[in-house]
């Protein structure tokens, strides 16, 4: 027996874009204005065969064979002849198992073991044959892939049973799935020449489609929810089908009908792009779409977004504060939901590259809101892993338009100013990697340079026979003073270092003769010393050397008694 297509390929380029119901296969092919001709094949008659033989031999349901009579116009089914060409509707003849791989697998997929009766773990490249069931977990996802390019993916949450997936000669491939609930796309591949077909039921709906691509979904309560991105679907329900063309979509509540299908929302454009991101969380807008409620934005790891890693739905006008992201190459889309739930066309994709490290340095000085009275300022700042130099700014203006200093390839961990006048300033720094990259800049601090509270003229010293009274001017409430004594002038050698809550010190004479010299300086408030004052000396005057003459005295009394 000799087996052929009769349809050219430009008929069956068109036969892949109708839709056909599952049960209603001419009513829905009329309402979509198709010629009912499904694709056929040819088989030759050999010796000996009849009709009903042939029937049995290749038809799923044998019992059909009127149907074979009726199109091939045979007054009498018993009259054959070998050689004569009989044709068959591919989808009634029976099938050979198609078996699906696993092509892409994240997180919980199971599939269920009808023998042992369990749930267990799917992995990358186990096959999947026609009565399996499978299911994902949260944040999980599960792509089938058959020989032919047809492919299922399974969001998150999401639990199918792939009824029957068969081969029907060489060309038609038919699947049938159950949906109970979650999202999958579905994606059938267009070749010239050959046809898949994909009837999916829900609790609520039957979809149809060939050589198209497919968003449905399942919610708890059992609403059907389809949007065709390329091709047509056929949604069935209650009775009545719709026709769901490219860029529409339809919704179908348990035991109602479907509703009109409607344009799909454009969708929300990234307002404010960046070839490299270098901060997180990542800050993003989106244009805001009117009809849209809400809009969902995805990033991926890869293009096709099987592998989704951060997801979320937001309002309209409300930004994205994308985190927990390693450095890398992403992709970004969002898609527009309108009010009864439909998800809008995605986006153009956006590669999103990121690349935080090296993290800026955390400043150890200044602070922000830290106020200096020394105006060549020691800045300093932590270690960054990665970091091979560092880049410092300082500016007048928190745009750092107006810099003042611009220091870059810093491979210490410090750096001194040249003098700045008292105002205000802003600091940042980045992290320079050993390839050149600069990573992002660290949060503007703003400080101050001060000027440093005045020195307090010291009075002229106050010698009495008790010791010896110091004063100088009174600052203020709440100011103190920093008091030192030393015998050298350059203050080398400190005899006395106090901080005195009074502007005056009283102190005891020195046993010691000579020159002594004393400064003190003004700490405000907050703690800003200022500078010393000049110094102020006195003299300590020597007397007569009791204590030298009784020894010599005591010596000359020994040398006389010996």
């Amino acid at each position: 027996m000799e087996i052929r297509y009769s349809a050219s390929v430009k008929e069956i380029g068109k036969m892949k874009r109708r839709i056909c119901g599952f049960l209603l296969l001419p009513l829905l092919l009329v309402f979509l204005g198709a010629s009912p001709r499904p694709l056929n094949v040819e088989l030759r008659v050999s010796e000996g065969d009849n009709l009903t033989n042939i029937c049995k031999r290749y038809l799923n349901e044998p019992g059909r064979w009127r149907e074979i009579a009726r199109l091939n116009r045979l007054a009498d089914p018993d009259l054959i002849h070998p050689g004569q060409v009989l044709l068959v509707p591919a989808n009634l003849l029976k099938g050979l198992p198609l078996h699906g791989v696993v092509t892409f697998v994240k997180g919980k997929a199971e599939l269920y073991d009808r023998e042992q009766a369990t749930w267990r773990e799917i992995r990358l490249d186990d096959r999947v044959a026609q009565g399996s069931r499978l299911k994902t977990g949260e944040e999980s996802a599960l792509e089938i892939t058959f020989a032919e390019g047809d492919a299922l993916l399974l969001r998150a949450n999401t639990d199918v049973e792939l009824a029957s997936s068969q081969k029907k000669g060489v060309l038609h491939r038919a699947y049938k799935i159950f949906l109970d609930v979650g999202r999958t796309v579905t994606k059938i591949r267009k070749v010239t020449g050959e046809e898949s077909r994909f009837d999916i039921r829900t609790p609520s709906a039957l979809a149809m489609a060939r050589g198209t691509e497919f968003r449905l979904s399942v919610n708890p309560e059992n609403a059907t929810r389809c949007e065709v991105l390329e091709g047509e679907v056929g949604i069935s329900a209650g009775e009545r089908m719709v026709a769901v063309k490219e860029g529409e979509g339809t919704v179908v509540e348990r035991d109602t009908p479907p509703l009109k299908p409607r344009p799909l929302l454009p969708p929300p454009r990234l307002l404010n792009p960046a070839p490299v991101f270098k901060s997180l969380p990542l800050d993003l807008s989106f244009e805001e779409i009117a009809g849209a409620v809400s809009s969902r934005v995805s990033i991926s790891r890869d293009e096709q977004f099987r592998d989704i890693v951060l997801e979320a739905v937001i309002r309209p006008g409300e930004k994205w504060k994308a985190a927990q992201l390693e450095d890398g190459v992403y992709y970004l889309r969002g898609l527009s939901i309108d009010e009864i739930g439909l998800e809008g066309t995605p986006s153009d994709t956006f590669v999103l590259k990121l690349r935080v490290n090296p993290l800026p340095p955390y400043s150890r000085k200044p602070m922000d809101g830290g106020e200096y009275v020394d105006n060549r300022l020691s800045v300093q700042w932590l270690k960054v892993r990665d970091a091979a130099s560092t880049h410092v700014q300082i500016a007048e203006d928190p745009e750092f338009m107006r810099l003042r200093s611009d220091q870059r390839d810093l491979k210490e961990l410090t750096y001194t100013t040249e003098p700045l006048e008292p105002g205000t300033y802003y600091f940042r720094a980045r992290s320079v990697a050993e390839d050149g990259y600069e990573g992002g800049w660290s949060d503007a601090l703003a400080f101050k340079i001060i000027p440093p509270p005045p020195s307090p003229p010291l009075q002229a010293p106050e010698m009495a026979d008790d010791g010896i009274h110091l004063r100088w001017r009174n600052m203020g409430e709440k100011f103190t003073y920093h008091f030192q004594m030393s015998s050298d002038e350059s203050f080398r050698d400190v005899l006395l270092d106090r901080v005195l809550s009074q502007p005056e010190i009283k102190l005891e004479k020195p046993e010691k003769s000579g020159s002594y010299f004393v400064r003190t300086s003004t700490i405000d408030p907050n703690g800003n010393e200022g500078s010393f004052s000049p110094p102020q000396s006195f003299e300590i005057e020597g007397g007569f050397p009791f204590g030298a003459f009784a020894a010599v005295l005591s010596a000359v009394l020994l040398l006389i008694l010996l």
